[in-house]
């Protein structure tokens, strides 16, 4: 038999349960499944050891299930614990999620199974969906996110600018992204313990997410409105007085406060005019 063929139609039995039933079962049908000939008598001899070709399925799945867990646990483990607090039986959808995409295997790569599972969960169906479910998928999306965007990125993206505001415009600097929950859910960042599904009260909060340097993990501090602003206001290279004068003049000393520690914290840097 052809090497390939045989991985090939091994791939499809891992990854289409109608088929997997149909060589469990013991009534093997090639015609139902739309096989070659070829691939029919390669399907066809894995019916004939249904067991062990279960047995094979069936710790295949498990593996993908246990991987699926720790890229959620790794990559959103807020998202995690508060449909734990749900009672949500995460595990089974863990299962549903990899049944959606077919079985894929992501490998190593975490964030990547991480973000598609984060995707999933935002239109899933399950037996319960607290009311901070979208604020936490939000924010571990953007963590996600940002990671998978800087695992490449040159450390002269973390330049070390001056801080001096005259002859300068300020722009972002890609090292950090802002996120708006309608909960307030920062108590729960610095003690995940206290994640309890519906408790938290409805009020918009502000969040940024950033890289300090190339060798840190992430981080997220929370933002005052003023601040949030003002980060938003650098989408584009502008000067500090073009951006505060397109915002509310009674923040002024707060968008001071913010820009010195966007300047601190990389997640925003400082351009020569030319």
């Amino acid at each position: 038999m052809d090497a390939e063929l045989v991985w090939r139609t091994w791939r499809r039995i891992l990854r289409e349960p109608v088929l997997q039933e149909s060589l469990f079962s013991g009534a093997f049908d090639a015609g139902a499944h739309g096989l070659s000939d070829a691939e029919a008598r390669i399907a066809a001899e894995y019916a004939a050891h249904r067991t062990m070709t279960r047995w094979a399925v069936e710790t295949y799945q498990f593996r993908l299930e246990r991987g699926a867990l720790f890229a959620w646990g790794t990559g959103a483990p807020l998202t995690l614990r508060l449909l734990e607090s749900a009672r949500v039986d995460t595990r089974e959808v863990a299962r549903r999620y990899l049944r959606s995409v077919g079985h894929r295997d992501d490998g190593p790569y975490v964030y990547r199974s991480c973000a598609a599972l984060l995707g999933y969960l935002r239109g899933a169906e399950l037996s319960a969906r607290p009311i901070e479910l979208d604020d936490t998928i939000a924010l571990e999306s953007a963590v996600v996110s940002l990671i998978r965007d800087l695992a490449d990125a040159p450390e002269s993206l973390w330049a070390d600018d001056a801080e001096t505001r005259s002859g300068v415009r300020y722009v972002q600097s890609g090292t950090g992204r802002v996120v708006s929950t309608s909960h307030a859910i920062a108590a729960w960042l610095a003690e995940p313990e206290l994640v309890a599904a519906d408790s938290a009260e409805r009020e918009p909060e502000h969040f940024l997410v950033y890289v300090p340097s190339l060798e840190s993990d992430y981080d997220i501090a929370e933002l005052s409105g003023a601040a949030k602003r003002l980060f938003d206001a650098f989408a584009q290279p502008r000067s500090y007085d073009e951006a505060r004068s397109s915002l509310p003049a009674d923040d002024d000393d707060e968008y001071d406060s913010a820009l010195e520690t966007f300047l601190t914290l990389g997640v925003v840097r400082a351009e020569a005019m030319t």
